[in-house]
């Protein structure tokens, strides 16, 4: 293997790592951010208004990422939101310092709204800079960059766990921060520049960002997919309370619970990106999108049937959950994409951010 293809090689193991990054720091939120804020006098309910800042940034800065980025700036924009993003991870950490409920609160609203924005700006370049890299394996890529983020979602909670039990709220998100900001300068020295592929001389440009999502069949495959990405919000917001409250677990290892659902999300991630490269795209994303809705109905189940508030039952459930949401969300990518060739699109790198930010704005 010449030294161009260990460079190629080694990009692309930095791009995909770089997503272990962004798991750890999502799945770390659920588990000690709405104990911190219920230490605080934070009520539950702006606890979600935070959680959920995150979200609005994402999708307000994926309609800005579509619209206006050059498909050849995708390195220079992949970089700039992971850097965006370690920072304010490490930052989110400093809130444990502050003792001011107000303060707290609009600090961490601001953060989370900053955070999202990065979040965006990398989410939607991330797969128009990977999959070019090994055309012949743009379905697999795609797989394992969900992977590579089921992985980080598995890290999180028991990494976290344990660094939480050294140093407290401030600990686990300041050593992401850390790590996120090595992976970014990591990135910006191995991943390639690329050019976009523009429309053949003398054909007409491609349709705008919003043009797509305004078309029958965009919004129809839009609207489940709101449904499936917001369980991970849900999660996040809902679950460690309940484990603290209904089975008296402490938020040093509250973490752990949290597995289940990052463990199975990472596995089953390869098998479904392999079956969409199968032609299985349109069946995963029904049924996980019905399995996933089963499971969500499901979790509520202990409210009435006491035989089901058990640890065992929950990490069951969320099993199903993360498995359903993994077939339906890998679909989604090579299902965006067809659709947009459909419409017209020629663009290659225009056609993967508009899918990837679609995507995230679901999200």
């Amino acid at each position: 293997m010449g030294l161009p293809e260990v460079k190629k090689a080694l990009g692309l193991l930095v791009g995909l790592s770089f997503f272990v990054a962004a798991g750890i720091n999502y799945s770390q939120i659920g588990p000690f951010f709405p104990l911190e804020a219920q230490m605080k006098d934070v009520s539950q309910a702006w606890v979600g208004v935070i959680i959920g800042a995150f979200d609005i940034s994402c999708f307000v800065g994926s309609i800005l990422t579509a619209s206006a980025i050059n498909p050849k700036y995708t390195k220079f924009i992949y970089c700039f939101g992971a850097t965006i993003s370690a920072i304010c991870v490490a930052l989110f950490g400093g809130m444990g310092w502050c003792d001011n409920r107000v303060l707290f609160i609009v600090l961490c609203m601001v953060i989370r709204l900053v955070m999202g924005a990065g979040a965006s700006l990398m989410w939607a370049t991330g797969v128009s800079i990977l999959t070019p890299m090994y055309p012949g394996y743009a379905g697999i890529i795609t797989s394992l960059i969900e992977a590579f983020f089921g992985i980080g979602l598995v890290l999180g909670p028991p990494t976290g766990s344990f660094v939480y039990s050294l140093g407290g709220y401030p600990t686990p998100f300041i050593a992401t921060g850390c790590v996120e900001m090595l992976m970014a300068v990591l990135c910006i020295m191995t991943l390639p520049s690329r050019e976009g592929t523009g429309p053949k001389e003398g054909g007409e440009p491609d349709k705008s960002f919003a043009w797509f999502c305004t078309r029958l069949q965009a919004l129809l495959l839009i609207a489940p997919t709101v449904t499936i990405s917001g369980v991970f919000g849900f999660i996040d917001a809902a679950l460690a309370p309940y484990l603290n409250l209904t089975f008296d677990i402490p938020s040093q290892t509250v973490g752990y619970y949290f597995l289940s659902f990052g463990l199975s999300y990472a596995v089953s991630c390869i098998l479904m990106g392999s079956l969409v490269d199968r032609g299985w795209g349109g069946k995963m994303f029904l049924a996980g999108s019905f399995l996933e809705g089963f499971g969500i109905v499901a979790l509520s189940g202990p409210m009435f049937l006491g035989c089901l508030e058990s640890e065992i039952y929950i990490c069951s459930v969320l099993v199903i959950v993360s498995i359903s949401s993994s077939a339906a969300y890998i679909a989604t990518y090579l299902l965006f994409e067809k659709m947009a060739v459909s419409y017209g699109f020629r663009n290659k790198g225009t056609i993967k951010i508009v899918s990837a930010s679609v995507i995230m704005c679901c999200f």
